[in-house]
């Protein structure tokens, strides 16, 4: 969504991923419309090291993350337990 388009694209499982091994660098977002903030988590989510990205328990702690999730009324930090019944889908 941050950069107006699909990250990567590839018809099948294993051309997406020769898409985004071979590719240079992460897709371009629109900073005008980003802040500082979101463009540095955004950078490090799209590392392709990934001993070099973020767990998501880092992305959730990062203060930007968490003043989105107030501001949209999420709670952060809550646990849900899925049984099997609720993940089937019908």
């Amino acid at each position: 969504m941050i950069t107006k388009k699909k990250a990567y694209s590839g018809g099948s499982e294993e051309t997406l991923k020769r898409s985004i091994i071979e590719s240079q660098s992460a897709p371009k977002i629109h900073k005008q419309h980003v802040s500082k903030e979101m463009i540095y988590v955004y950078e490090q989510m799209m590392n392709k090291n990934q001993k070099l990205r973020p767990s998501v328990s880092a992305i959730l702690e990062l203060p930007i993350v968490q003043e989105q999730a107030q501001k949209l009324g999420i709670q952060l930090g809550t646990r849900i337990s899925l049984s099997p019944a609720k993940l089937r889908l019908s």
